[in-house]
């Protein structure tokens, strides 16, 4: 009986760790849904956007400026 409460409690906390990690993932992909970027933390050029970003108060990062010319030149 009391080997199966422990099953119990390690299976208890293997799924709230599980639902706490989703929600957390959640509440990030949420936060950066505005970041064009996203995904591609670790690359000098992400840092370089964000950097210019904070200077110019912008919304948008300057990768999606530079994608919508480029797009609207091979129209």
């Amino acid at each position: 009986m009391e080997l199966l409460t422990v099953q119990y409690i390690i299976v208890a906390i293997i799924v709230l760790s599980a639902w706490i990690y989703a929600i957390y993932r959640i509440i990030q992909t949420i936060k950066h849904s505005k970041d064009k970027c996203y995904g591609c933390a670790g690359c000098t050029l992400h840092d370089e956007i964000l950097k210019k970003q904070r200077q110019q108060s912008s919304s948008r990062p300057r990768c999606y400026r530079k994608a919508s010319a480029f797009s609207q030149k091979n129209q």
